[in-house]
């Protein structure tokens, strides 16, 4: 098929940097057709200078990444989580597989660099449903192939905590085209720029379909990534240095019990509101200026958005909690 690459073109002023890290999940040393995905007690994975928060209970895999070799190209339904529509990775058996809400955090040492960019591809179940429809979805373009239906991927970075308004998008599947012999869903590996988004701490993924019931998306909410690559230079960009200026900052993050926030712009009473992986609220409170820390110790282990509400503002930040 035809390839798709989104190149985006972002003008800046760089400092260099001396080093260059790269998730390639081959580290993690996974014989053929097997995966992690959190029921070793893992919270999170880390590879090179990259953590990829996890989260499994009660026996299901309900957020988060999974680090895979699995290789079904064919098995497109829910018993074929963790494989690639490639049946590999980029020059490997390994990769990782994403789920709705997904996030990447960059370890203190890169935190703050660019993100050249990952490649990317659809799961096999993910393909297989598009391509054909199930007892749930239905069969993307419709029965003559004309429905302008679509899967998309939207990437947004975290910087000092701060979700920015900056998104890249790529189309995992698009039948949009008035040519249907234009449409295509992804099965081969192929790259994602993130450089516009300048400096990153972290990494926040979205899943949209315009396959949408009476319970959310039908689509199944998966993609698989390989060589996530963070570049050697910081941006200078002033309007990513206006956007970190003021903001709210957590610590420390990784937490344990307790996290103390900075809230420099907020002089008045705010609502913070806790949230996990799944969008429920998990804490809920009034706080002020002078009281800064919050006891986490109820929560479990795992990956959290925080959300402190003022009159005239809305801040963000993604916390993790480990043991």
């Amino acid at each position: 098929m035809r390839n798709f690459y989104f190149v985006f073109l972002f003008i800046f002023s760089t400092l260099s940097l001396s080093a260059q890290s790269l998730a390639t999940f081959e580290g993690f040393d996974l014989p053929l057709d097997t995966f992690l995905n959190g029921s070793d007690g893992q919270s999170l994975y880390q590879d090179s200078d990259i953590s990829f928060p996890t989260n499994f209970s009660d026996g299901f895999w309900l957020g988060g990444w999974a680090i895979s070799t699995m290789r079904d190209d064919s098995t497109a339904s829910f018993e074929n989580l963790y494989s690639a529509k490639t049946a590999a990775g980029v020059n490997s058996f390994s990769y990782a597989v994403g789920q709705q809400n997904a996030m990447i955090q960059l370890d203190d040492n890169v935190a703050g660099q660019i993100v050249n960019g990952f490649y990317i591809t659809n799961t096999t179940y993910a393909h297989g449903v598009i391509r054909d429809g199930n007892q749930f979805s239905k069969k993307f373009g419709g029965e003559d192939g004309n429905d302008p239906d679509f899967f998309k991927l939207e990437i947004q970075k975290y910087s000092n905590g701060v979700l920015a308004p900056q998104v890249v998008e790529f189309y995992l599947a698009d039948y949009r085209f008035e040519d249907n012999s234009e449409d295509y869903i992804v099965d081969d590996w192929q790259w994602v720029d993130l450089t516009s988004l300048g400096n990153v701490d972290s990494l926040h993924f979205t899943l949209s379909s315009t396959d949408v019931g009476d319970f959310g998306i039908n689509t199944p909410l998966f993609f698989s990534i390989d060589n996530l690559e963070i570049g050697t230079e910081i941006s200078t960009n002033t309007d990513n240095l206006e956007l970190m200026t003021n903001q709210l900052r957590v610590y420390p993050n990784p937490a344990i019990s307790e996290i103390t926030l900075a809230l420099p712009k907020i002089a008045s009473a705010s609502n913070l509101q806790i949230f996990d992986g799944l969008g429920r609220e998990v804490l809920h409170q009034v706080i002020n200026p002078a009281q800064n820390s919050i006891d986490i110790s109820s929560l479990d282990v795992g990956t959290y958005f925080l959300q402190v509400r003022a009159i005239n503002q809305t801040q963000f930040y993604t916390i993790f909690i480990k043991n």
